[in-house]
């Protein structure tokens, strides 16, 4: 038996509990409102328009938005977004197939481990450093899986699935300036191939793929024994970002919100993994809202002079503002040895401003802090969308009234 076939076989028959779904929908659908309210959010919304307005082009528009948003949970052993993918994939193909909700949860809970076993697999967290998407490469396989569920396949049909999606897998995408940016509709694009996957194994198409040559294409190397590791259910090891930003951003941001009051405005050095300490450490580009959520100069700034502008998912402000311009420039990026060991599996930051030092090696939401319903809540409390029924809906996993509230607000065409 192969290892794609093993996967399949242990996916058919997965059935952990599935305790997170609903806390992971609400946090997910939160994030597919929020998105939609944004600028790339309505140009998704106006997109294939002409071309495809029936079930595949509403997974691509609702994974697109949630994932734009930098407000999506994120599995940090394997730099994936499962939510981002897995949630909005399974909400639209579940409710047009009129599944029940036991069948929605464990469609979300294998979605989740289909696409953090394939990354974990690939090295995720540390190839996305090389140019390689993580969660782009895994989505069509996620989502496969997670349709697959729902149609309710045997496991030779879910290793056709997974290995139709495979030969969709790609890592490679756009680059991050201009607006809107196509990366949010490849990401889409992904996810509706891996359920095209599905439909296509549920009508006999057979695929066998060489798990290596997939890989090696890119550059990279597969690890088959990955696939099929022991270890805890995905869904319950996601770390629940508090506001729009970077996850590799975040430890120094936290850090700097608990110096912000005890020291003096002055030079600062952040201390980071050395795997992202490039990546978080150029400077935030006007022509690039990525830019202005990844950089960690400009999140510090934020977080030392503006606070509230975390918030901001379109991250408005200029990087022309003389008085964040300033800050931000005088803050340096290193890597850390000694923080790097804890990589990837946490992702730590160390501020030292003004003689004071903070360090946060598990940040607001990380699962050693809390990952569950108390963290949500918390973080939609601080945010101006009103969630109200939908969080009810989406923490009953009320399939029908999930998708009533998502048309009420328009969020597809």
């Amino acid at each position: 038996m192969s290892a794609l076939q093993d996967l399949a076989r242990r996916l058919a028959d997965w059935d952990p509990p599935g305790d997170a779904v609903g806390i992971r929908t609400f946090d997910t659908l939160g994030a597919l409102v929020a998105g939609s309210k944004t600028e790339e959010g309505r140009a998704i919304a106006a997109s294939l328009r002409g071309f495809d307005d029936g079930l595949p082009a509403t997974v691509t528009r609702r994974v697109a938005t949630v994932r734009l948003t930098e407000l999506d949970d994120i599995h940090m052993p394997t730099c994936t977004t499962p939510g981002a993918v897995v949630v909005p994939t399974a909400i639209t193909v579940a409710a047009s197939l009129g599944v029940n909700s036991a069948v929605y949860r464990r469609a979300v809970v294998v979605g989740y481990e289909a696409m953090t076993r394939l990354a974990a697999a690939i090295d995720g967290a540390h190839i996305v450093y090389r140019g390689v998407w993580p969660t782009y490469f895994c989505a069509p396989f996620a989502a496969a899986a997670l349709s697959a569920t729902v149609l309710d396949l045997d496991a030779a049909r879910l290793a056709n699935a997974l290995g139709i999606a495979l030969t969709r897998a790609t890592g490679l995408t756009s680059e991050v300036v201009g607006m809107p940016i196509g990366r949010w509709l490849t990401i889409g694009d992904a996810a509706r191939a891996g359920c095209a996957a599905a439909f296509a194994a549920r009508d006999g198409f057979v695929a066998e793929v060489d798990l290596d040559r997939i890989t090696a294409g890119a550059g990279f190397a597969f690890h088959k024994a990955a696939l099929n590791a022991d270890g805890p259910a995905a869904i319950d090891e996601v770390s629940v970002k508090p506001f729009p930003i970077a996850k590799q951003s975040l430890a120094a941001v936290e850090a700097a919100l608990r110096l912000r009051d005890c020291a003096e405005l002055g030079p600062v050095r952040v201390h980071v993994p050395g795997a992202y300490a490039r990546m978080i450490g150029a400077a935030a580009q006007a022509e690039s809202r990525l830019s202005r959520l990844s950089s960690a100069a400009w999140n510090l700034a934020l977080a030392f002079c503006r606070p509230e502008e975390l918030q901001d998912l379109e991250r408005t402000l200029s990087p022309d503002d003389q008085q964040l311009a300033r800050l931000s420039a005088s803050i340096e990026v290193v890597d850390d040895p000694e923080l790097s060991l804890f990589y990837p599996l946490r992702w730590p930051a160390r501020v030292e401003m003004s003689g004071h030092v903070e360090t946060v090696i598990d940040a607001i939401g990380d699962p050693p802090i809390g990952n569950d319903l108390a963290a949500v809540e918390a973080k939609w409390h601080e945010r101006p969308e009103e969630l109200g029924p939908l969080r009810e809906a989406s923490l009953a996993t009320d399939l029908s009234r999930i998708n009533a509230l998502l048309d009420s607000r328009r969020e597809d065409p």
